[in-house]
């Protein structure tokens, strides 16, 4: 059974910006902080953009800090979800729909806080299609997320936790290094910030556009 573990912004949705609102007004109401300026998002964890956030405020980044900011961020994230103007990316429910009749496991892989995750997913009616994955919870450190989620859908659909058995599918260089890392198979897509050629670059095994062949992803997964 392949294990297959989706990150989530810029592979399976496109929020508007929804989710960097959020944290902004959170670090303004906590830090006092007017901008979020050379603060990087695409492709890393929630904690980890967090720990960022406060060191641009002169704040140690203490558990205690890091929770209380994430907690701030977390209470304003449906808010810009709904104040945001979103998408879910081409292909992607009609991907899904197809992998129902596959031997495959669906997760998530994301650097987004969990609770986050949801948010996210259940605004746009995905959250569950992915019964189990690796959350920016688990570690700053993309490549342990990884792990966790196959560990985790693993342990949830009853099979042995080999990386052997999982691809990564996602949209920054940071997902194909992480996948790579854990010993997983990468399917990059170029549907966030990133050009095909700098996903190729990175290591992925395979490249596309974007999801919307299907018979494109399911030839490379049986592959």
């Amino acid at each position: 059974m392949r294990l297959l573990l989706f990150d989530i912004d810029g592979t399976l949705i496109e929020s508007g910006g929804a989710g960097r609102a959020a944290l902004a007004g959170a670090a303004a109401a906590e830090l006092g902080l007017t901008g979020l300026a050379g603060v990087a998002f695409a492709g890393r964890s929630d904690r980890a953009i967090i720990q960022d956030v406060l060191a641009l405020a002169d704040v140690e980044p203490t558990p205690a800090a890091v929770d209380r900011l994430a907690a701030a961020y977390l209470a304003r994230l449906p808010g810009t979800l709904s104040s945001h103007r979103g998408r879910i990316l081409g292909g992607v429910v009609e991907l899904l729909d197809a992998l129902r009749e596959s031997p495959a496991a669906l997760g998530l892989a994301t650097g987004n806080l969990r609770r986050g995750a949801e948010l996210k997913l259940r605004h746009y009616g995905l959250w569950e299609r992915f019964p189990a994955g690796g959350f920016g919870d688990h570690s700053p450190e993309r490549p342990a997320i990884v792990t966790e989620a196959i560990r985790a859908l693993a342990a949830a659909r009853g099979v042995e936790p080999s990386p052997a058995r999982a691809v990564v599918i996602g949209d920054t260089p940071h997902d194909v290094t992480a996948g790579r890392a854990a010993g997983a198979r990468v399917l990059a897509v170029a549907t966030g910030r990133h050009a095909e050629e700098d996903l190729r670059e990175s290591g992925a095994d395979l490249v596309l556009p974007d999801l919307t062949d299907p018979a494109a992803v399911l030839d490379f997964l049986g592959a």
